[in-house]
C-alpha cells in the first residue's frame, strides 16, 4: 500500500490526469472509454485482416561478422550494433529506410474514418529472449511513427515457438475522463549486474527478481482494486532502457496482464497526434 502511495499519491486528488468527474455525462463518457479500451485490446487474427502480418525477425550477427565474446559465452550482447532486423526478406540497417518501408505499408490500411492518420496494419516482432530493447524498439519507433499501433512480441529464439504477447499502443483519449496515466520503468544497472524496476513516481521494488514481482504484483492488484472501487481510469506505459533484454519486458507485461492490466503500451511508441503521457515530476 505504501508503494501504491507513492506510485500514485496526490495524483487521485488533483492534476490533469487525476481529476475525478461525477455524475451522468461522466458515467457515460467512463463506459464509451473502457469499451474502447477493450475493443482495441482485442487482437485479431490474420486471417480478420485485409493485408498480411508484418513479421520482424530480429537476430544476433553484424557486418562485419567480427565474433561477440558475450554472446559466445551465453551472456546477453548489449550492443546495439550486433543486431539485425529482417522484414519480408530484406535486412534493415539504415532507419531512413525502416521509416520509409512502414510509411507504405501503413499507407495499405488506413481505414479508420474518425482518425485517418491510424493503420490498421498489425505487426509482429520475433527477437530472441536476450534481445536489446533499442533493437525492439528500433521497429515500433517507425511503425508508430507511420500510425501503426498494433504490435505483438514474441520472445524466442529462431525455430523455438512461444507464446505471443499483445503489445498495441494506446490510441484512444477520454477528454471527459482523463486517465492517471503511470510508467513502469525498467532499467539494466550495469553495476548491479540487474534489472531494476519501479513505477514511476516511487522507489525501486527489490532487486530480487522474485521479491520483485510480489512487489509489482502488490501495486497492480491494489490499482486494480481501486480502479474498480472508485472508477478511476489507469494507463501504464512500459518504459525500458535500451539495454534491457526483450525477455524482460515481456515478463513484465504478462505481470501486468494477468494482475488486472489486460493492456500496456509502449511509453516512447505513443502516435505523434497523442499526447505523450507527462511524465511525473
Amino acid at each position: 500500500m505504501n508503494l501504491l502511495r507513492q506510485t500514485v499519491g496526490s495524483r487521485f486528488q488533483t492534476g490533469k490526469n487525476g481529476t475525478l468527474h461525477e455524475g451522468r455525462a461522466s458515467m457515460i463518457a467512463l463506459f464509451a472509454s473502457v469499451l474502447a479500451t477493450l475493443l482495441l485490446g482485442c487482437g485479431g487474427s490474420a486471417s480478420d485482416e485485409a493485408f498480411p502480418v508484418i513479421r520482424a525477425v530480429i537476430h544476433h550477427g553484424n557486418a562485419s561478422e567480427a565474433k561477440c565474446k558475450a554472446f559466445e559465452e551465453g551472456r546477453i550482447c548489449r550492443d546495439p550494433g550486433h543486431w539485425i532486423v529482417e522484414m519480408q526478406g530484406k535486412r534493415f540497417t539504415d532507419p531512413d529506410a525502416m521509416d520509409e518501408f512502414f510509411k507504405k505499408e501503413a499507407d495499405l490500411e488506413r481505414t479508420e474514418a474518425k482518425d485517418p492518420y491510424m493503420s490498421q496494419r498489425h505487426v509482429v516482432i520475433q527477437a530472441e529472449p536476450g534481445s536489446p530493447w533499442s533493437a525492439v524498439h528500433s521497429v515500433i519507433r517507425p511503425g508508430a511513427k507511420s500510425g501503426i499501433y498494433k504490435f505483438d512480441l514474441i520472445a524466442a529464439k529462431p525455430g523455438e515457438k512461444k507464446e505471443t504477447v499483445t503489445f498495441w499502443l494506446f490510441t484512444d483519449t477520454s477528454p471527459e475522463l482523463p486517465p492517471i496515466e503511470l510508467r513502469l520503468l525498467l532499467r539494466w544497472d550495469p553495476v548491479r549486474g540487474v534489472i531494476r524496476r519501479k513505477f514511476d513516481p516511487g522507489e525501486f521494488v527489490s532487486d530480487d527478481p522474485t521479491q520483485g514481482d510480489r512487489e509489482l504484483i502488490q501495486v497492480l492488484e491494489t490499482m486494480a482494486e481501486e480502479r474498480k472501487a472508485d472508477r478511476f481510469l489507469f494507463k501504464i506505459y512500459i518504459d525500458a532502457g535500451p539495454d534491457v533484454p526483450l525477455d524482460a519486458v515481456v515478463h513484465t507485461i504478462e505481470l501486468c496482464r494477468k494482475n488486472g492490466f489486460e493492456r500496456v503500451s509502449s511509453a516512447h511508441g505513443s502516435r505523434p497526434l497523442t499526447a505523450e503521457p507527462e511524465r511525473a515530476k
